[in-house]
């Protein structure tokens, strides 16, 4: 079986349609229809491919003219668990000169609903496990910061944090019932609140489709993320460069001088490499299925972040 990094490698006319139209706005000539399927092989080559055309860089040229002439006053961190977030959010608030902060998740959004306007134009840094869209609450509007992680590191570091830390709801059945890595695999397969975070969660917050009782992560939604990683309310960085991405939010003022600070960082004897080596070829299927879409949404964010 593939590795979970080796999947999503067929380029098709779909993923080439949907390229023209996300990065430079027009339909693709047959010729050139033709010629990507040859020569960038893969929705990874592809992304690079873009990256590095002229036609792209002009446009994000004016993209980023755009966006630097109206920085709104507030910041939003959508946190993806397990992808730094703690280190970035505390990074920003110790930079941020001004304002005030919220810490907020889902179940904190029905109260936060009810506040009035007049106090939320007084946050300007909003930080917690969110998704794309929770900006449309604020009057005063706001641009994400959001890091991505390679998925099946995120799904292994997940399972370490669980097993490691004694507040975590499941801690005790995890670490009592001693589970490999592929035990919990099986596990969060068969249950849904554990499923709805590990399968392709990275991709269902970009795409503003967190909810538990959403549908699997699909073509649709997976286009989705793409376009909203790429919106103009968007910073969007990798955990494995933190530091790349912080450097962009200092470029934009969105933060000041900064110290790199490493918080909620678990050990782990194994590394992710040494775990999937004992998988059997079922709970490789379901780390496959938990990182399809993840996989391809992480390929093009490293592609362009790094490119």
């Amino acid at each position: 079986m593939l590795r979970p990094e080796e999947q999503a490698s067929i380029l098709t006319d779909e993923n080439i349609l949907f390229a023209f139209e996300l990065f430079v706005n027009r339909p693709p000539t047959s010729e050139e229809l033709s010629r990507l399927h040859k020569a960038a092989k893969s929705p990874r080559g592809l992304a690079n491919h873009f990256f590095r055309t002229r036609e792209f860089r002009k446009r994000l040229a004016a993209y980023q003219a755009m966006v630097a002439q109206r920085n709104p006053p507030a910041l939003i961190h959508l946190h993806i668990p397990k992808c730094g977030g703690t280190s970035l959010t505390s990074i920003i608030g110790a930079s941020r000169s001004s304002g005030e902060s919220l810490a907020i998740d889902h179940g904190d959004i029905e109260r936060f609903l009810q506040t009035p306007d007049s106090e939320l134009r007084r946050l300007n840094f909003i930080f917690g496990h969110l998704e794309y869209g929770f900006a449309s609450n604020l009057p005063q509007g706001a641009v994400y910061v959001c890091a991505l992680r390679r998925p099946g590191p995120r799904i292994y570091s997940y399972f370490n944090y669980v097993k490691q830390t004694q507040a975590h709801p499941l801690h005790s059945f995890v670490y009592n019932a001693d589970m490999s890595f592929g035990q919990f695999l099986e596990f969060a397969n068969s249950n849904l609140g554990q499923r709805f975070e590990c399968e392709n969660g990275q991709v269902k917050r970009l795409a503003g489709k967190m909810q538990i009782l959403s549908p699997s992560v699909d073509r649709e939604l997976f286009q989705r993320s793409v376009r909203n990683m790429f919106a103009d309310d968007m910073i969007i960085g990798l955990t494995e460069n933190l530091d790349l991405l912080l450097q962009k939010l200092q470029q934009r003022d969105f933060i000041g001088k900064y110290t790199v600070v490493v918080k909620n960082a678990l050990s782990s004897s194994d590394s992710f490499e040494d775990a999937i080596s004992s998988l059997s070829d079922f709970q490789l299927g379901v780390l496959q299925d938990f990182t399809y879409w993840d996989n391809m949404l992480y390929d093009i964010a490293e592609s362009y972040v790094l490119g």
